[in-house]
């Protein structure tokens, strides 16, 4: 462009010299279409970084929001203030734009996040601090090897469902079988010394037979 404007030729002959479309300069020497390539804000920045506290603050008060929340949150917000935006369908955000906003915002990330209850969202680390100083207390005096911890799991066995041939119309296909699914209980014991007892197995069975 500087070469184009010092020796005042043609967009023709500076495309030609530099190897560049004549379109590319036309459009800017004409200051159109000087915006970022790719798809285009419709937040502005206060707004997404507003957005992003928010969906932090969620996260950290135990109710995150999925990918969809996000989107109708956005909707709500633009419907409030009376906002139209065409790159929208129906004013709501689509995946590309959750992409991009979460690209920008790298404090945001996507996570499986696991189910807990609100009495063990509740415990604070005082109240853990307070249930090891009354618990060193207890075990004062009592020797390692008498202090056990147990901890138990279950292996399921579950079927599943899979696609069967019924007649067309039926609507719940139901597979008769003796066992829907089962689970297995392990109990694992540990002493404070480091000493592992044998495991402790509950199965499913009225009698267990030796092979």
């Amino acid at each position: 462009m500087e070469d184009y404007k010092r020796n005042k030729g043609t967009l023709r002959k500076t495309a030609e010299k530099y190897g560049v479309p004549k379109s590319t300069l036309e459009r800017k020497v004409k200051h159109s279409n000087s915006g970022k390539h790719g798809g285009q804000k419709v937040l502005t920045t206060a707004e997404e970084s507003a957005l992003e506290q928010c969906l932090l603050k969620g996260a950290e008060w135990g109710f995150p929001l999925r990918s969809q929340d996000c989107a109708q949150t956005v909707k709500s917000y633009l419907d409030r203030r009376g906002r139209v935006e065409k790159v929208f369908k129906i004013s709501t955000p689509g995946r590309d734009w959750t992409r991009r906003f979460l690209k920008e915002n790298k404090d945001v990330t996507k996570r499986f996040c696991e189910n807990i209850k609100r009495s063990r969202a509740a415990v604070s680390p005082t109240i853990v601090k307070e249930y090891f100083d009354n618990l060193q207390r207890s075990l004062g005096g009592v020797p390692p090897g008498n202090v056990l911890n147990w901890d138990e799991t279950n292996f399921t066995d579950d079927p599943k469902s899979h696609k069967v041939l019924v007649r067309r119309g039926c609507r719940h296909p139901e597979q008769v079988m003796d066992l829907s699914k089962t689970a297995t209980s392990v109990m694992f014991t540990v002493s404070g010394d480091g000493q592992v007892l044998p495991v402790y197995v509950v199965y499913k069975s009225v009698y267990l037979y030796h092979g």
